[in-house]
């Protein structure tokens, strides 16, 4: 029985040596992923979802052909013929 003790005693002690450093860095590249896509969420999207509102606002303000909207009311002239 005491040949086991030593046994896992050494296994632990190399795990410390070697395994240990390998397992942090997994965790720290997994911490550096989670980080990358929490940014991405909280500044790119956004900034697109603004962008793509943006456009469809645009696209709403021109697709009026015939229409009374903004452009067409800057194409008038002043006096009726």
């Amino acid at each position: 029985m005491n040949n086991f003790k030593n046994l896992n005693k050494e296994k632990i002690a190399n795990f410390e040596k070697i395994g240990a450093p390998l397992v942090e860095k997994k965790i720290k590249g997994n911490l550096n992923f989670f980080q990358f896509i929490g940014n991405l969420i909280e500044l790119f999207i956004p900034k697109q979802a603004q962008m793509y509102g943006k456009m469809l606002e645009d696209d709403k303000k021109y697709s009026n052909p015939g229409g009374t909207n903004e452009l067409n009311l800057q194409q008038q002239s002043k006096y009726p013929s």
